[in-house]
């Protein structure tokens, strides 16, 4: 197949996980110069709620909380994305001191940016999960109209 500039492109390959250069995602851009942008979907008591991708394939909404320093999710996501919890944790909460079952996903995606081997809570009382600083805590964090920017520190 030809490109739109008249470039042949092997459909194989990308099938097969390696795409060809004209082909590569804008998000290796995003990963050459530090910055991952993803787009503010809605929010949700004036918190950003962005799209991640969990597992390389399934996408949830998510809101981004800059006080949790793990990610939550729901029991819903939980049972759609297959966790297996694999213990608890205690943790300090707005509503006092809880107990969450704890599970593992292979990766988590926004913007580009991904995190592989992620502990994660699972918490009943949510409806949307959150986006914690296991995900972003390394990256400092820009809350722009309609996209938050994680920039890679110097």
């Amino acid at each position: 197949m030809r490109n739109s500039s008249g470039i042949i492109v092997n459909l194989s390959e990308s099938v097969c996980g390696f795409l060809p250069k004209e082909l590569t995602p804008a998000t290796s851009t995003a990963a050459k110069s530090g910055v991952f942008q993803a787009k503010i979907k809605r929010r949700e008591a004036n918190i950003p709620v962005i799209e991640v991708t969990f597992n390389g394939t399934q996408k949830f909404d998510m809101m981004v909380d800059s006080g949790a320093s793990g990610t939550v999710i729901t029991p819903a996501m939980a049972k759609a994305l297959g966790v297996v919890p694999q213990g608890t944790v205690k943790a300090k909460t707005p509503n006092g001191d809880a107990t969450f079952p704890l599970g593992r996903l292979t990766s988590m995606e926004a913007g580009g940016l991904a995190v592989k081997n992620v502990v994660v809570a699972i918490s009943p009382s949510l409806d949307i999960g959150l986006l914690g600083h296991d995900f972003f805590g390394d990256k400092d964090i820009t809350i722009k109209q309609d996209v938050i920017e994680f920039r890679s520190r110097s």
